[in-house]
């Protein structure tokens, strides 16, 4: 995570094009290993009877991420200099990244191998999968 700050600053600082590419190179490999490793452990980590909501959460969020960025980024475009616009994503990359790695067990959890992982989420939270019915109903239990 902190690689793709890092990365960020690069692009912002740099005139020159070809380290400018490379970098782009760099992150594009970056954000590939880290997205494809982190959505395995959350897909995994997720009971199987909830996966599919779980997931549509997930594409809505990075749908939202992917509409939000370029429409800041073109917004701030409009006033201050790319490289500034560079600057300030990767300095907003940097301040979002501690918190995240403050969060309890997350690098217990991103450790783990795939078996370990497996319904991770159920074992450390099973009240936020119990079953919900209206008062007076009932209702088959999903797991």
């Amino acid at each position: 995570m902190w690689s793709l700050a890092a990365v960020f600053i690069v692009v912002a600082l740099t005139d020159n094009p070809y380290l400018m590419l490379s970098m782009f190179a760099v992150e594009g490999a970056l954000l590939s290993i880290t997205s494809l490793i982190g959505q395995t452990h959350r897909t995994l980590a997720v009971p199987e009877p909830y996966r599919a909501r779980v997931s549509a959460i997930n594409v809505l969020v990075a749908k939202l991420g992917g509409m939000l960025g370029p429409a800041l980024a073109g917004i701030l475009l409009q006033r201050w200099s790319q490289d500034a616009v560079y600057l300030f994503f990767a300095v907003f990359h940097l301040l979002t990244v501690p918190p995240m790695l403050r969060l309890p067990g997350v690098d217990r959890f991103l450790n783990l191998d795939h078996e370990e992982v497996k319904d991770w989420y159920l074992r450390q939270h099973p009240e936020a999968f119990e079953p919900m019915t209206p008062a007076g109903s009932q209702a088959k239990p999903f797991l």
